[in-house]
């Protein structure tokens, strides 16, 4: 009766372990890199107030400090330079 080395069982599942780890890597780097171009996408004044929790007029009374853009008359702010402002990164 024949039975397998157990080291050669124990490293033979430690390649599947490497395999499975490569592959949940790339899955999670492809989606944190989705997620950052979302978060970066412009956003509207309701939308960056909904987001930070803080009042719209507050938004347009500091738009001349914070980064943003405007399109068609409407202010859009980036996720990332709003959170720079209210963490007293931009002033």
């Amino acid at each position: 009766m024949f039975t397998e080395n157990p080291f050669a069982t124990i490293a033979r599942e430690l390649e599947l372990i490497k395999a499975q780890q490569a592959e949940t890597l790339q899955l999670l780097r492809s989606t944190a890199i989705q997620t950052a171009a979302i978060d970066e996408a412009p956003v509207s004044t309701d939308e960056a107030a909904k987001r930070f929790g803080i009042a719209k007029q507050t938004l347009y009374q500091n738009a001349k400090k914070i980064k943003h853009t405007k399109r068609f008359g409407r202010l859009y702010f980036y996720p990332s330079d709003l959170r720079a402002y209210l963490n007293g990164g931009a002033e």
